[in-house]
């Protein structure tokens, strides 16, 4: 491990940010409104053969958001729950990520839109799942998306508040929703639909 992490990201400017820090800004935006985000620096990178070096630039550093991030953010309960990365266009919408098993009685996912990401078999979930990969069943994931399939057929404001809060950290979503749109952010579920990540916190 370095630094306590198992890995890092490092990304090249992609996006052609002149000044080089729009994602380290962006970054301390959202843990200045106490949203989680990792952390990111700069680093001059070089590559080395064995008879010289090579200077490929600054490239962006990023802490991964894996177990390791979770388990620093939370303890106990709180950092067992199963998280995901939406890799491409990501959708909860529960005709398009399941299917009705009539022989279990229930909806099971399709294979295609989630599992664990396994590149040398060219299989790429849209949802990844980053932990407990030997453990879950998926069921809080299920549990989302069936609920989010129920909302507009229920009438009442108040119950339709409460039934999706029973899912989602509302405000900790609008949050992250609002920095988003105020940081410009053109690579995640309001844009690109990718590079999401979704965190299903158990409680003791």
């Amino acid at each position: 491990r370095l630094f306590g992490m198992k890995s890092l990201e490092m990304k090249w400017n992609r996006s052609q940010d002149p000044s080089l820090i729009n994602q380290l800004y962006a970054s301390q935006l959202f843990k200045s409104e106490n949203v989680l985000a990792p952390s990111a620096t700069l680093a001059k990178v070089s590559l080395m053969t064995e008879s010289q070096g090579h200077d490929i630039g600054i490239y962006i550093v990023n802490e991964a958001i894996d177990l390791t991030f979770i388990e620093r953010n939370f303890s106990g309960a709180a950092a067992m729950g199963d998280l995901y990365k939406a890799l491409w266009s990501n959708q909860l919408l529960l005709e398009d990520m399941a299917r009705y098993d009539a022989e279990l009685g229930d909806y099971v996912f399709k294979p295609e839109k989630v599992g664990i990401e396994n590149t040398e078999d060219y299989y790429h979930p849209v949802y990844d799942l980053k932990t407990n990969q030997l453990t879950s069943t998926h069921a809080d994931l299920m549990q989302l998306i069936q609920t989010l399939h129920t909302l507009n057929s229920i009438h009442d404001v108040t119950t339709q508040q409460s039934t999706l809060a029973s899912v989602l950290n509302v405000e900790a979503f609008l949050k992250y929703a609002a920095i988003s749109y105020v940081s410009g952010n053109p690579d995640d579920m309001r844009n690109l639909t990718n590079n999401t990540y979704i965190y299903y916190r158990d409680w003791e």
